[in-house]
């Protein structure tokens, strides 16, 4: 008698999760007081505001995440005027917008309480505005920018560049969660030519990595749960 084998196939769904957060906070630069010399760029003081949403699957989700940051910064820029010089004490202001994906995990040790880790990585629009005054006046190029006009836009950089975030995240609430997240952005902007600046100056800003803690603080929901 010839035997039969059977495959059974056995179709297996996997429904996942979705839900949604929003947040504001806090962010600093751990190069907040570089030493004489040092060209790190500080942050901070400076403000953020996140948004992402999280695909999940049981205890792990995929996170997608956009960030904005903006405060004050100190860079440093040089440029020829008879000879090189340098500043890094003028007024700098950075804005930055951050978009990330990368998984997470969750654990929830009692009813509305979850605690969450997780990285994502991503690129990063950032700039670097200036106003300069005494002996960096030089660099505003009265063809380029009204200089009677306290509105001007002074020069500044505009760059793309890769970044990657760590992020830890507690959650309080079974449907609409209160949320609260202390996390590491790192971005390494490489040197850059200022707009708006004379020419024959060839001014630069230099190469610098933005290390920055945030703490940030939102709600969290789902909006299709999985089944």
């Amino acid at each position: 008698m010839e035997s039969v084998d059977l495959i059974l196939l056995v179709p297996v769904s996997f429904a996942a999760g979705l839900a949604a957060g929003g947040s504001v906070g806090l962010v600093g630069d751990v190069a907040d007081a570089p030493p004489v010399g040092d060209d790190r760029s500080s942050l901070g003081p400076a403000g953020t505001v996140r948004g992402k949403l999280d695909l999940s699957f049981g205890a792990a989700a995929l996170r997608l995440q956009v960030a904005t940051t903006t405060g004050p910064a100190r860079d440093t820029v040089y440029w020829w005027e008879d000879g090189w010089h340098r500043s890094d004490d003028h007024w700098a202001w950075i804005g930055a917008v951050a978009l990330g994906a990368g998984p997470s995990l969750g654990w929830q040790p009692r009813g509305g309480l979850r605690l969450g880790l997780a990285t994502t990585a991503g690129v990063m629009g950032i700039g670097s505005f200036h106003d300069f005054g005494g002996s960096t006046a030089y660099l505003l190029d009265p063809q380029q920018n009204d200089l009677d006009n306290p509105d001007n836009l002074d020069p500044y950089t505009l760059q793309v560049v890769p970044t990657a975030e760590v992020v830890a995240s507690v959650h309080l609430g079974k449907r609409l969660a209160a949320e609260v997240e202390l996390g590491y952005t790192l971005a390494l902007v490489p040197a850059a030519d200022l707009s708006g600046v004379p020419p024959e100056s060839s001014a630069r800003r230099t190469a610098f990595a933005l290390g920055a803690v945030f703490v940030a603080v939102g709600v969290y929901a789902p909006l299709a749960p999985g089944s």
